[in-house]
């Protein structure tokens, strides 16, 4: 506990990530670029680079920005969104695998049902905000390449290669995750019965989108 209140306590905002977030989103606003720290922030030093990955803040920011609403109130409502959109893509996962929708909602609903709400919200009040990010990511890759598995579908592919972009500029951390799904994935795709023109094909609307993020973060 801080000060007698426990650190789960519901809408707690004495941890110093939620105010960090919130700033961060409130440093976009003002000098609409997210690659430096402002100086007030730099204690004077021009150009200190910020370590933070930007989608959650830019995404705050611009909808701050456009709806008038305050950053501490987009960013947690996008968090809370980012969070609940977990439970669709446990349902799909379910239902992608068993082929079977009643199923797939018991799995949806046993994800949530069981936890305490002081539990599920844990990682909303106490501000891993930029894990949830990263978290849902992860998962949203996982159905998706449950999909490409079943379908070989191209299209599957560059949604796969959006949600490792996603992951980039939210939690970086988790891209070891999927150090090994990816290898396995490209193994599969050379070893498919397809011409090479076929896999360059498959490959190259991926592979600009990746490059796209790789350039936008340098």
């Amino acid at each position: 506990s801080l000060n007698g209140l426990p650190l789960d306590y519901p809408g707690n905002i004495k941890a110093a990530d939620p105010f960090y977030h919130t700033i961060m989103s409130e440093i976009i606003k003002d000098t609409e670029q997210w690659k430096y720290y402002p100086e007030y922030i730099s204690f004077g030093i021009e150009k200190s680079v910020t370590h933070q990955p930007p989608l959650p803040y830019i995404d705050s920011a611009m909808l701050s920005i456009f709806s008038g609403i305050e950053s501490w109130n987009t960013i947690y409502f996008i968090v809370v969104l980012i969070a609940a959109i977990r439970i669709l893509l446990i349902y799909l996962i379910v239902k992608e695998v068993l082929d079977n929708r009643r199923i797939a909602l018991l799995s949806a609903a046993l994800y949530v049902l069981p936890l305490d709400p002081k539990a599920w919200f844990y990682e909303i009040y106490i501000g891993f905000w930029i894990q949830v990010f990263g978290l849902t990511f992860l998962v949203a890759f996982a159905w998706l390449m449950i999909r490409y598995l079943k379908e070989k579908k191209e299209w599957v592919l560059m949604i796969l290669s959006l949600t490792i972009v996603a992951i980039t500029l939210s939690h970086p951390q988790d891209l070891i995750f999927l150090v090994i799904p990816i290898i396995s994935l490209l193994y599969l795709i050379f070893k498919e019965g397809i011409s090479n023109k076929q896999r360059v094909k498959r490959l190259l609307y991926p592979g600009i989108i990746l490059l796209i993020n790789f350039i936008f973060i340098l």
